[in-house]
């Protein structure tokens, strides 16, 4: 088993909460993190210092504009 941490995000991108759980696999965790997403804007599974995924609204950093046709705010 291996931690994760799972922050539900709000509109603003600020942890509104974090749930931190012992779960097998990213894709276990991943699956877990889209069952408590609930109201949430967003969520990341976290493994470590480690980013497994995010779902749900595009990060903007700096409360930059969310216009994907833009090189430079492209998610990779």
């Amino acid at each position: 088993m291996v931690s994760y941490r799972i922050y539900l995000l709000d509109s603003d991108d600020r942890v509104a909460a974090v749930v931190e759980r012992e779960m097998e696999s990213d894709a276990a965790a991943t699956r877990a993190a889209e069952a408590l997403r609930g109201e949430a804007s967003a969520v990341e599974v976290w493994r470590g210092a480690e980013l497994v995924t995010r779902t749900g609204a595009v990060f903007a950093p700096f409360g930059a504009s969310q216009d994907l046709s833009r090189p430079d705010l492209r998610r990779v």
